[in-house]
Order: C-alpha cells, then structure tokens, then sequence
C-alpha cells in the first residue's frame, strides 16, 4: 500500500510538472509566433520599399534616357547653326 502511494504521488508530481514544461513551451511557442509574424511584417515592409525603390529607378532611367537624347538633339541644331553661320558671310 505504501508502495501505491508513493508511485501515486510520483505520478501527479510528473504531470504536475509536464503540465508547468507545456506551459513554458506554450507561451515560448507564442513568443516565438509572434517574432515571427513581425518579422514577416518587417519582411512585407522592405519588399514594399524595395519595390518602390526599383520603380523610382526605372522612372529615373527613363527620364535620363530623355535628357540624354534631348542633349544630342540640341548638340546636332547647335552644330548646324555653327555650319550656317559659317556659310552666311559667303552667300552674300
């Protein structure tokens, strides 16, 4: 008889203290969902900015591509006054 109730209290002393460890693994699974969802959150973020950052870059490219060919097409009347000046005095 005393045999049963020392493994009786060996055994509510087990699931006393397996029922303290799922509480700890609970709340450390909960910690570790909730580092999880802020980092997918921080993740989303930087993928919006990145995203933004890439279009930004695009519409810059683009509008240097415009300079670009506007300074060559500025660069080409400039060069044909030059030659009209220059044959002005002869036509004369």
């Amino acid at each position: 008889m005393k045999k049963v109730v020392i493994m009786l209290l060996i055994s509510i002393m087990l699931v006393s203290c397996s029922g303290k460890n799922n509480n700890e693994e609970n709340k450390a699974i909960k910690e570790l969902q909730e580092q999880k969802d802020s980092l997918e959150k921080k993740n989303n973020e930087l993928q919006e900015k990145i995203n933004s950052l890439e279009k930004e870059n695009k519409e810059l490219k683009e509008m240097k591509l415009f300079q670009v060919n506007l300074l060559q097409k500025l660069i080409n009347i400039y060069k044909n006054l030059i030659i009209l000046i220059s044959i002005l005095p002869r036509l004369h």
